[in-house]
């Protein structure tokens, strides 16, 4: 597992659905799904190499998308990361917040459901070359 991918994290399986579809339909780039933290840090744990973009809701089951990022922090994994969600805009603020103080690499938030071209604005300089 050594190749590229990108790492989405959220606990609706219709949003993997259809971003897995939009990044499969323009670059060449392994995904990897997990449904939360504790799914997504043993993805991470077990790669040979660090995601090349990160896409992580806030709200979810088990381990949430905060506690995934001080996962990331302790791991000192810098990776892009797209911070998804539905919860209230101030809950939003204080992930990205968080994640700034962890020295995280946030490129972006958005509010779910996703508007996919706006995703792939904000992920397309970090993946490898999309088939045209």
């Amino acid at each position: 597992m050594n190749s590229p991918y990108v790492l989405l994290v959220d606990d609706d399986p219709i949003q993997h659905e259809l971003i897995s579809a939009l990044i499969a339909s323009r670059c060449r780039v392994r995904i990897e799904t997990a449904l939360n933290g504790i799914e997504a840090a043993a993805i991470v744990q077990r790669a040979a190499c660090t995601p090349c973009f990160i896409v992580c809701d806030v709200h979810m089951p088990d381990r949430d998308g905060i506690e995934f990022m001080s996962f990331l922090h302790s791991r000192h994994i810098r990776s892009p990361l797209l911070i998804l969600s539905s919860a209230r805009p101030a809950i939003v603020r204080s992930a990205e917040l968080l994640a700034g103080v962890k020295h995280l690499r946030v490129v972006g938030v958005m509010n779910k459901p996703v508007d996919l071209e706006q995703l792939w604005a904000a992920m397309m300089p970090f993946v490898p070359a999309g088939v045209e």
